[in-house]
């Protein structure tokens, strides 16, 4: 606390001394250990821009931390091939692709409409 009288005593350090072999977790000064540097400091950048490793991360820190962590709970974050989240179907055909550019990139022909009503035609 703050020292309010001007008396000069620290109750503090009389407190540490009657008390501070006793149990528990002592207060007081802490040393300041600084952060460790994990892998969300670890950056490929600087041997990129400097030419040089200043955080000794390596060439892949992504790979280092997965060994580290492989065997642990959770999700692996790997890539995956892409894969489109569902089939594709008439609301994804488009005619469009071949007026704007001239090509039939979603392989839905000429007239998709058309198809679509010969799957349907007995239909509701």
């Amino acid at each position: 606390g703050r020292d309010m009288d001007f008396s000069g005593a620290d109750p503090h350090k009389e407190f540490m001394a009657t008390y501070g072999t006793h149990a528990g977790l002592k207060s007081g000064e802490k040393i300041d250990k600084g952060k460790k540097p994990g892998y969300s400091m670890a950056s490929k950048m600087d041997s990129l821009i400097w030419g040089r490793d200043f955080d000794q991360s390596g060439a892949d820190p992504h790979d280092k931390f997965v060994e580290q962590h492989g065997d642990h709970a959770g999700s692996l974050t790997i890539e995956k091939n892409w894969r489109p989240c569902r089939k594709a179907g008439y609301s994804m055909a488009s005619t469009m692709d071949s007026v704007i550019w001239g090509r039939d990139f979603d392989q839905s022909g000429d007239d998709p409409s058309a198809s679509f009503k010969k799957v349907y035609s007995g239909s509701a």
